[in-house]
């Protein structure tokens, strides 16, 4: 009786494994303002990003970068909840300009990112969203890592259950053995 409750206890761990996936991660950038790929009409007054956690308050960094490499963002970005917003010093002109970001996640390590977008009609700003979207390319990349995380350690407790099995049928048949 006592093998099966171990073994039991070892499948729900591998199970619990599995399903938690998201406590691992880093915050991921899930949505900005403007977007990746978007050609707009006029300059925006402010550059937006979206984190899918709180970052830390301090360490954060965006630029605005345009072709001649010159930093169009204002004064230090504004913190607030999972939103980092940097007001752009001027009305950008025509171009196209690379979002340039950096913050401290929760848990203290730096994360990065850029991505372009386009002011007037020049042509593409960079990728269209979608699949060559850099924040949903971040996404998809976080999550699959994370997935792949909780398949190993899945892997590894069930290893450690078929081990722990094997031992102690072992014991038991020896143990018979030495009975009979």
């Amino acid at each position: 009786m006592r093998i099966r409750a171990v073994i039991a206890g070892l499948v729900l761990g591998a199970a619990a494994a599995l399903t938690s996936t998201g406590a691992q991660a880093h915050e991921l950038l899930v949505d900005s303002s403007p977007r990746a790929g978007d050609v707009l009409a006029s300059g925006p007054s402010q550059i937006t990003l979206t984190f899918s956690d709180r970052p830390l308050d301090d360490g954060a960094v965006v630029a605005v970068m345009d072709a001649a490499s010159r930093d169009w963002a204002g004064p230090p970005p504004v913190m607030d909840d999972v939103n980092v917003t940097v007001p752009l010093a001027d009305a950008l002109p025509d171009g196209r300009y690379e979002v340039v970001w950096r913050v401290v996640s929760g848990d203290g390590h730096p994360i990065s990112g850029s991505y372009t977008f386009q002011v007037g009609d020049g042509g593409s700003a960079g990728p269209a969203p979608g699949a060559d979207d850099p924040v949903q390319g971040e996404v998809a990349q976080a999550e699959g890592s994370a997935a792949a995380a909780s398949v190993v350690w899945a892997l590894v407790l069930a290893g450690l259950a078929s081990l722990l099995a094997t031992v102690l049928l072992w014991r038991r048949a020896a143990a018979r053995r030495r009975l009979g």
